[in-house]
């Protein structure tokens, strides 16, 4: 008898920030962010955790993806 295995990751890197060699800072990630965030949502995706080694970069990925989302989701709507 055959049998199937399915599995799924458990675990998935959307970077929200980038290193900049030149500046040494991390700049946004606003092209890969955002549309990482919308193609888990699109896979039914309904629990999304962020994470980093300190703790500064997952909150502060937040403030500016979450907090800029809402603030245009709110102003395009009739």
């Amino acid at each position: 008898m055959k049998r199937l295995l399915f599995t799924v990751p458990i675990a998935v890197n959307i970077p929200c920030a980038t290193w900049n060699q030149e500046t040494k800072e991390m700049d946004p990630a606003v092209d890969i962010f955002p549309s990482g965030i919308a193609n888990l949502a699109e896979d039914g995706v309904k629990v999304v955790i962020t994470m980093c080694n300190s703790g500064g970069r997952s909150t502060a990925c937040l403030a500016k993806f979450v907090c800029d989302e809402l603030a245009t989701s709110t102003t395009t709507r009739p």
